[in-house]
């Protein structure tokens, strides 16, 4: 018996250090910083006793968080490490297109920027209206992000395996 209250009280200790969802801090948390008018980074980051696939998880509760601050109903991680800019065009084209085996967002300006799965480090860009040129699972809906619980609680939004 002692054993296993012993153990139990183990597992509320080591859960207690658990980084919590909050604003970037000593022991890690969520910070954003808006680019743009619908262009936006977040960053999180989490405490040795916390499961890394966590600090995913907190990113994309805070781009939810962001993208309905800016007044958008959905948004997608893009790439921001490998960009594409053309000066030579008098129209440009601008929102989510497919080409060149990929989904891509281009800005009035023409910076390129392909979309990527969401992790704990990205640049997201929002949407008023869904965009139907992307993959199911690229976008993501505001309202439900919003409404799903955090991963500490019982959590009903998981980041999927496959991005772990």
């Amino acid at each position: 018996m002692k054993k296993i209250l012993f153990v139990g009280l183990c597992v509320l200790g080591i859960q207690g250090c658990t980084t919590p969802y909050q604003n970037m801090g000593a022991s890690g948390g969520v910070e954003s910083t808006i680019i743009d008018d619908n262009v936006f980074q977040v960053k999180a980051s989490v405490n040795g006793y916390t499961q890394k696939s966590v600090a995913t998880q907190y990113a994309i509760r805070k781009a939810a968080e962001v993208s309905k601050s800016l007044g958008c109903n959905y948004y997608s991680a893009i790439n921001n490490t490998s960009q594409s800019y053309d000066q030579n065009t008098s129209k440009t084209n601008t929102g989510l297109m497919t080409e060149d085996g990929g989904v891509y967002y281009t800005s009035s300006v023409g910076t390129r920027y392909r979309l990527v799965k969401p992790s704990s480090r990205n640049t997201y860009v929002c949407f008023n209206e869904k965009p139907n040129t992307v993959l199911p699972g690229l976008v993501f809906n505001v309202k439900y992000v919003l409404s799903s619980e955090l991963p500490s609680g019982s959590g009903k939004f998981k980041v999927p395996n496959s991005w772990r």
